[in-house]
């Protein structure tokens, strides 16, 4: 595979990227080819320390190229890490973070994950989709405020471009 730029994959270390693919392909979303790249990338795991080698990982591609369902896949296999994880998944709007949400709510829904997942709460200002293991997954907008005071254990920003120095 071509990379066109970004971090390559250290066959050094081992990785988790199989288990979030698994994970995706249970959503009926299988990775292609990049974006198994980019799971296998961000999934190395410290040798000495057994957590994930980077802290941060940014993915830029053009629209429609499959980002979704790779950030979708990676929230959901972060839920899956241990018991009652935090995830929150950031857009520049509370509007686009609630529709990226439903959507993920509904594809989930209808997956071979159905059964790990508890009736979501869809209200709004308090939308979260819980997991068995005490985990959750909730929508958030990029605001001044959003965020702050908040623990989580993992955050997704969409379109991170769009912040500026008070929102990023």
């Amino acid at each position: 595979m071509r990379i066109r730029g970004g971090t390559k994959r250290n066959p050094g270390r081992r990785t988790d990227g199989g288990r979030l693919a698994a994970i995706a392909r249970m959503m009926g979303t299988p990775l292609i080819p990049w974006q198994r790249y980019v799971a296998d990338v961000a999934c190395e795991i410290d040798p000495d320390t057994g957590s994930f080698y980077y802290d941060t990982v940014v993915v830029s591609t053009p629209r429609q190229c499959g980002k979704s369902a790779l950030v979708d896949g990676s929230d959901t296999y972060n839920a899956s890490l241990g018991r009652r994880r935090r995830i929150a998944y950031a857009a520049q709007t509370g509007k686009d973070a609630e529709k990226h949400f439903k959507d993920f709510v509904q594809q989930l829904s209808k997956s071979k994950l159905a059964p790990f997942a508890l009736k979501p709460r869809l209200s709004n200002g308090g939308m979260e989709q819980r997991f068995g293991n005490g985990s959750f997954i909730c929508p958030l907008a990029v605001t001044k405020v959003a965020g702050h005071g908040t623990q989580m254990d993992k955050f997704t920003i969409d379109e991170a471009f769009s912040l500026d120095d008070e929102t990023g």
